[in-house]
């Protein structure tokens, strides 16, 4: 049987991080808190769309799509 952790180079540690979002654990009240702030932000970069200027609508008002 294979070990997992050692083939794959696995490190063991507290979760910090859910796919998509930065994760925290209060420990004393138990609330999880995930912030997709840093996942947005990697996903902006990613893309090169840092400079874009923000739509409140994706299309001017009226805008016939034939």
């Amino acid at each position: 049987m294979v070990d997992f952790k050692v083939e794959f180079n696995v490190l063991e540690k507290d979760a910090d991080y859910f796919p998509g979002c930065a994760m925290e654990w209060d420990p004393t009240t138990g609330v999880i808190k995930l912030d997709p702030g840093k996942y947005l932000c990697e996903i902006v970069a990613k893309y090169d769309m840092t400079n874009i200027h923000p739509s409140p609508i994706p299309l001017p008002v009226g805008r016939k799509i034939a």
